[in-house]
């Protein structure tokens, strides 16, 4: 019986050791890559899909007030993993007055172009390397989100 108690205790406080030591196990990749693989299609300001990113990203600031940079119609935003991999999503943005013929405005923002506001892409980059990539990644916005921001972590 003291054995097994001791036994636990072990696997207890190396798991907890291995969870605090920034490294990310097979099945937490797996677990983040499902997460962005659901992503496509949800609305950015769908702030549960960012939450469920939070076991795995240090600094929730990143996911609490991501900072997006925009050009044209999409825009794009990022936050580091534990082990220092990006998380990278891109979204539709069309602005609402943007008109595309002579009828009048719509209502909704999403009448100009479905999917306004909609993550189209997300990618995971580890060492300048992508790990995973799911649909459009903007390339002129998610160049700034590969760059050092100020008060963000950095490895």
């Amino acid at each position: 019986m003291l054995r097994a108690s001791i036994a636990s205790l072990l696997v207890f406080t190396l798991a907890s050791a291995y969870a605090t030591d920034g490294t990310l196990s097979s099945s937490d990749l797996a677990q983040i890559k499902n997460i962005c693989h659901r992503a496509i299609g949800v609305p950015f300001q769908d702030a549960s899909l960012a939450w469920q990113f939070a076991p795995f990203v240090p600094n929730h600031s990143e996911i609490l007030h991501p900072e997006t940079d925009c050009d044209g119609h999409y825009c794009s935003w990022s936050a580091h993993l534990r082990d220092g991999t990006l998380l990278v999503f891109t979204f539709m943005h069309v602005d609402p007055h943007f008109k595309t013929s002579n009828a009048p405005p719509d209502v909704t923002p999403d009448a100009v172009r479905k999917g306004n506001n909609r993550y189209v892409g997300v990618a995971l980059i580890n060492k300048d390397k992508v790990i995973f990539s799911e649909g459009h990644i903007d390339t002129k916005t998610s160049n700034h989100a590969l760059q050092p921001t100020t008060g963000r972590r950095d490895k």
